[in-house]
C-alpha cells in the first residue's frame, strides 16, 4: 500500500501538544460519534489472539488520530472467547437481526461459512483476515479480505493451466482439513472447461509411511499439480516424484508452497530422499502460496504513515510464544482497521457522519451507502506497518 508519509500532520499534532492545547485534543475526542465494528474473530488460538490485540491497538491510534478522524471514533466488539459455531453465529444474529447494526464485521481465518452468504444478503462488508471454507472460492457482494486464501492458489493454476493449453495432469493432495478443499476448488475450475485429471492422488497428512500403489497413477504423465502446504506432506511429494523420476526438463511440477519450509532438513529416513534430491524436483518448478505476499510483510522496519510506528514498535503486544512466521496476520489486521476507518472518512464526506452511524441492516435505503463504503474502502492505499 502507498501513500506518501504525511510529516506535516505529525508535526502540527506534535505543537498541540508542545504549547499545551493538550485539552483541545481530549475535547473533540469526547465529541465525536462513535462508529462500532462488528468482531467475530475468536481469541482461543494464540496468533488469533494476538490479531485481535492489534486490532484493538489499531483502534487506539485511530481514535488518538483526531486531526485525521475529527467526525467519528471506532469502537471494536470483544473478540469472542472460543471458537464455537454457535458462539459465532449468535452474535452475527445480534449484529443482523436484533439492532446491533453495523457496517463492518471482522471475521477470522477459518470456518466462517455462515457469516459471507449472509452479509451478501443482508448488507454488511467482511473483513477477512483470510478464509478456508466452502465458500471461499465464490464470489460474495461485500467481501474483503487481508490474506490470500488457499483457492486463490488454485486460481493460478488454473490460469497457467490455461495458459499453456494442458489437458493431462495429475493432482496431488495432502488430505488433511486445508488442502482437498483447495484441491476441489482447482478441479471444479478444471471442469468447467471439461478437463478432468489423469491421475488423483490423495495420500494422508503427515504420514511418513505411505503406500507406494497410489503413485503408481502419476507414471507416463509430465505434468503435477501439488496441494501439499506442511512441511513433511510437501518433502513426501518431493522424494516420491524423484524416486519415480517424475522431473527433469520434460516434467512440470505446480505446487502450493510454503515459503517457511526447511527444505535443508529433509532426509531420507523421515521423507524418503535426501534435501539435494528434493532440490532437484523443484529445480524449474513453479510454486505458488497464500503466504508469498504476507512474506512481504514480515520486515519489520515498515513505518505508518500516521503513527510513524513500525511492526517492532508494537510487538510488545504479541504473546511470547508466538511463532516469528505467524506475524503477517496481525500487521494486515492493524493496517486493515486504519483501511475502514479511512473509508468510513472518505463516505462520510458524501453522506454525512449520521447515516454511516445509524446504518441499519434491514433498511433497503441504506445500501447505497454501503456500496460507498465498500468502494471507498477497496480504493484505500497507504502505507501500513504490513508494508503492503
Amino acid at each position: 500500500m502507498t501513500i506518501n508519509f504525511c510529516i506535516v500532520n505529525l508535526f502540527c499534532v506534535g505543537l498541540l501538544i508542545t504549547f499545551g492545547a493538550t485539552d483541545n485534543v481530549t475535547s473533540t475526542l469526547k465529541k465525536r460519534d462513535t462508529i462500532l465494528i462488528g468482531n467475530l474473530i475468536f481469541s482461543s488460538y494464540g496468533f488469533l489472539n494476538d490479531a485481535c490485540k492489534f486490532a484493538e491497538q489499531a483502534v487506539l491510534d485511530v481514535n488518538n488520530a483526531a486531526n485525521l478522524f475529527p467526525l467519528f471514533r471506532l469502537e471494536l466488539d470483544q473478540c469472542l472467547p472460543n471458537d464455537s459455531v454457535v458462539g459465532v453465529n449468535t452474535k452475527l444474529w445480534d449484529y443482523i437481526y436484533r439492532g446491533h447494526d453495523t457496517p463492518f464485521i471482522l471475521i477470522p481465518w477459518i470456518d466462517e461459512d455462515t457469516t459471507i452468504p449472509v452479509c451478501a444478503v443482508w448488507g454488511c462488508i467482511v473483513n477477512s483476515i483470510g478464509m478456508q471454507s466452502d465458500f471461499d472460492a465464490k464470489t460474495y457482494k461485500y467481501y474483503t479480505k487481508a490474506v490470500a486464501e488457499n483457492s486463490d492458489v488454485s486460481l493460478v493454476f488454473d490460469a497457467i493451466i490455461q495458459h499453456f493449453k494442458w489437458e493431462k495432469m495429475g493432482i496431488i493432495t495432502a488430505n488433511n482439513d486445508i488442502m482437498p478443499n483447495a484441491a476441489s476448488v482447482f478441479r471444479e475450475k478444471l471442469a468447467e472447461r471439461n478437463i478432468e485429471s489423469y491421475a488423483d492422488v490423495l495420500f494422508a497428512s503427515e504420514s511418513h509411511d505411505v503406500p507406494d500403489v497410489i503413485w503408481e497413477p502419476l507414471k507416463g504423465l509430465r505434468i503435477f499439480v501439488s496441494f501439499a502446504l506442511l512441511e513433511v506432506d510437501f518433502a513426501k511429494v518431493l522424494c516420491k516424484l524423484h524416486e519415480l523420476g517424475l522431473y527433469g526438463r520434460h516434467h512440470v511440477l505446480l505446487a502450493f508452497y510454503y515459503p517457511f519450509a526447511t527444505l535443508d532438513l529433509i532426509d531420507k529416513a523421515n521423507h524418503g530422499c535426501n534435501s539435494s534430491q528434493a532440490l532437484e524436483v523443484l529445480e524449474g518448478a513453479i510454486v505458488c502460496s497464500q503466504f508469498v505476499s504476507t512474506t512481504l510483510g514480515i520486515f519489520t522496519g515498515h513505518r505508518h504513515f500516521s503513527t510513524n510506528k513500525t511492526y517492532d514498535d508494537l510487538a510488545h503486544i504479541l504473546k511470547p510464544t508466538t511463532p516469528s512466521t505467524a506475524r503477517h496476520y496481525q500487521a494486515l489486521l492493524y493496517d486493515n482497521m486504519w483501511a475502514i476507518a479511512l473509508a468510513i472518512n472518505t463516505t462520510i464526506q458524501k453522506y454525512g457522519i449520521d447515516e454511516v452511524k445509524n446504518y441499519k441492516h434491514n433498511s433497503d435505503k441504506n445500501k447505497t451507502l454501503l456500496e460507498s463504503l465498500y468502494k471507498n474502502l477497496l480504493e484505500e492505499d497507504f502505507d501500513g506497518v504490513s508494508g503492503l
